[in-house]
């Protein structure tokens, strides 16, 4: 698929749909929360994820290995939520 709407030059629209999908189902998950900030750790070997984060206001903390045998090292994030739940900041 990714390949066809490459030659066919659909392929920033395809990005920008999917980008749009998970914006949407990011802020969704969040909205709810009434936590005061959201934590999550982003494998270091996808920087495109990395760099979707930080572009919804994700701030990296620092990087951490967790305890297992041949684990990734992962950036932790950090999201500040809205105080008042079902409202977003984003």
């Amino acid at each position: 698929m990714l390949a066809g709407a490459w030659l066919a030059g659909e392929l920033p629209d395809l990005i920008e749909t999917a980008t749009g999908t998970a914006r949407q189902l990011h802020n969704t998950l969040l909205d709810a929360r009434n936590e005061e900030r959201a934590t999550l750790l982003d494998d270091q070997n996808h920087p495109t994820f990395h760099a979707l984060y930080q572009s919804w206001a994700w701030t990296t903390l620092g990087d951490l290995r967790p305890s297992l045998p041949d684990a990734p090292i992962f950036h932790a994030v950090l999201l500040d939520l809205p105080v008042e739940a079902g409202v977003t900041g984003r």
